[in-house]
């Protein structure tokens, strides 16, 4: 869980800074 979750935010990090 804890991999996945770390995985997700990374995702959201790459994402945020797409539209940033």
């Amino acid at each position: 869980m804890a991999r996945n979750s770390e995985k997700a935010v990374t995702a959201l990090a790459r994402w945020r800074n797409l539209q940033l």
